[in-house]
């Protein structure tokens, strides 16, 4: 059985695999819808967010590490939250994600996605990030 949305002030709860920048400027989108309230879960295999941001960016490089203080005003908005060491296809299912959500958000690679096993049918109500900016922005 999949979440209802509430009548009594349109509430939605997303979840979004993947805490680098496709995660959290699709977190910072949702969040910022108008006539709905959002609440983002977001969800990655690594203890802490910001994927090759935080881990990947030499030190070399600070400008393109100023990007974490957007995501850092995403992470501390009250209808966000993020949980860590989290693997899907290993730790929870899509399955399970599907139950508990209005819709499940895959900001990853098309790699790492292949690996969360998820089903083939065309009712599964998750999409890929990069799907849901091109539609946005057509």
């Amino acid at each position: 059985m999949s979440p209802q949305i509430s009548s009594a002030g349109k509430r939605l709860n997303v979840a979004v695999v993947g805490s680098g920048p496709a995660g959290f400027y699709t977190a910072e989108d949702l969040l910022s819808v108008a006539d709905v309230t959002v609440q983002v879960d977001m969800l990655d295999r690594l203890a802490t967010p910001w994927g090759l941001v935080r881990a990947g960016v030499a030190p070399d490089h600070p400008k393109i590490k100023l990007v974490s203080r957007a995501y850092e005003r995403t992470a501390t908005h009250p209808r966000f939250r993020f949980f860590g060491n989290v693997e899907v296809g290993v730790d929870v299912t899509h399955a399970e994600l599907a139950r508990h959500y209005h819709a499940v958000v895959y900001a990853v690679t098309r790699w790492t996605l292949r690996r969360c096993r998820q089903p083939r049918d065309s009712a599964w109500r998750a999409q890929h990030a990069s799907r849901l900016r091109r539609l946005r922005n057509s």
